[in-house]
């Protein structure tokens, strides 16, 4: 195992929470050299993470639809992870997941219960590029509830076709 350097960095995320990482180690990577900086396991989910310094340093591209990384002539294939949401005992979250009909752009999601314990009241949505819609869901009971992101809806409901006609 190689030896981790001290020179360490603070990451900071969206939240603003941070953590000092606990130094680097330089790794060959596509015959580039590159310093990777250790995190404590607890921190990420991940195995890690790939900054843009990298991706700019390297030249690389990023294939989404055959999941590729391209450095110069090296190609490597890419694991995506979904997200996987732990919504507090109680609370409210707002949520991505996907729809069987993404060809309706808006639309209204009506009384539909894909996992138990989870509240998804009535809400008008509108459907993303990627086939996604976000959504709040509540968790109704007293525990934690772990929820992925592959929920899928039966219908997102146009919503033109809900609206009857006023008759005055």
């Amino acid at each position: 195992m190689p030896e981790i350097n001290n020179d360490t960095i603070e990451i900071t995320d969206i939240g603003n929470d941070s953590v000092t990482s606990l130094g680097h180690i330089p790794i060959e990577f596509c015959s580039y050299q590159h310093n990777f900086y250790v995190l404590p396991a607890f921190v990420l989910p991940y195995d890690g993470i790939i900054g843009s310094d990298f991706l700019i340093k390297l030249n690389c591209k990023i294939n989404y639809d055959n999941n590729t990384l391209k450095v110069n002539k090296d190609e490597i294939e890419l694991c995506f992870n979904k997200p996987v949401y732990a919504i507090a005992p109680r609370c409210e979250t707002i949520i991505e997941c996907s729809v069987r009909n993404p060809d309706i752009k808006e639309g209204l999601v009506l009384d539909q219960n894909p996992v138990d314990l989870l509240l998804i009241a009535n809400c008008i949505v509108k459907v993303k590029s990627n086939s996604r819609i976000n959504i709040s869901v509540v968790n109704t009971s007293e525990s934690e509830l772990i929820v992925e992101s592959f929920i899928l809806f039966q219908t997102v409901h146009e919503i033109t076709s809900l609206l009857a006609p006023i008759k005055l």
